[in-house]
């Protein structure tokens, strides 16, 4: 899965890894143009000063030691960034501050999909883009779906059964308030409607799921028995 976006002179690119990157849950590798690959922590970052000028960039280190920022100072050089992790991360962005208002403008998940992120020239800008593994938001979606498996949809037919009550309540009430001078109300029923319908589809989705697996464990009982 590709995701692009532009950036201009003067943007920042804010990573919020930089602890992560010292104690070495995360690993940052850097590439100019097709130059020599090189190893953020070992080969860029210096004790001693938190701005670096790398190329045509300017990649410096927050004082709280939480943040790193890329932002370009011209445009020429392309610059890949790829990284590896050696544990789970959450809550790690990539954010792109514009420059103008200094106001966050997009941000892109930082977790194990994250294959590379690249800053490519593109007349007097930058596109950047990044790369994420389909394999592995796959197994993300995968995950939500036993998450849902597990719940028990039979008691949410029920609630979804009285909230149908409930709107039938309700329509009933706006029909005397049709021709007033209040606020409609036919959007919101309408929604809610279509909401339900939404939930009895995945509740029985769910439900026949069950009583198909089910069925092939008793199945199987009787196969064994006999």
């Amino acid at each position: 899965m590709i995701f692009e976006s532009e950036i201009f002179v003067r943007d920042t690119i804010r990573l919020n890894i930089l602890k992560e990157l010292k104690e070495k849950t995360i690993s940052l590798a850097v590439q100019m143009n097709d130059g020599n690959v090189e190893d953020y922590l070992d080969q860029i970052h210096n004790d001693n000063s938190r701005v670096k000028v790398y190329g045509n960039f300017n990649i410096s280190e927050s004082v709280d030691g939480d943040i790193l920022t890329i932002r370009p100072i011209s445009v020429g050089n392309s610059l890949k960034c790829v990284m590896t992790f050696s544990g789970d991360v959450s809550e790690k962005t990539v954010s792109l501050i514009r420059n103008a208002d200094k106001k966050e403008e997009n941000a892109y998940k930082i977790d194990k999909s994250l294959q590379k992120f690249e800053l490519i020239p593109s007349d007097d800008k930058y596109m950047i883009r990044f790369a994420y593994s389909e394999e592995i938001q796959m197994k993300e979606k995968t995950d939500k779906i036993q998450e849902e498996y597990k719940k028990d949809y039979s008691s949410a037919k029920d609630e979804i059964e009285s909230l149908k009550q409930q709107v039938e309540i309700d329509k009933s009430v706006l029909e005397y308030y049709r021709d007033k001078e209040v606020k409609p109300i036919e959007d919101i029923i309408r929604e809610i409607v279509e909401k339900i319908d939404e939930a009895e589809k995945q509740i029985a989705l769910f439900i026949t799921a069950k009583q198909k697996k089910t069925m092939e464990i008793e199945g199987e009982i009787k196969s064994n028995k006999t």
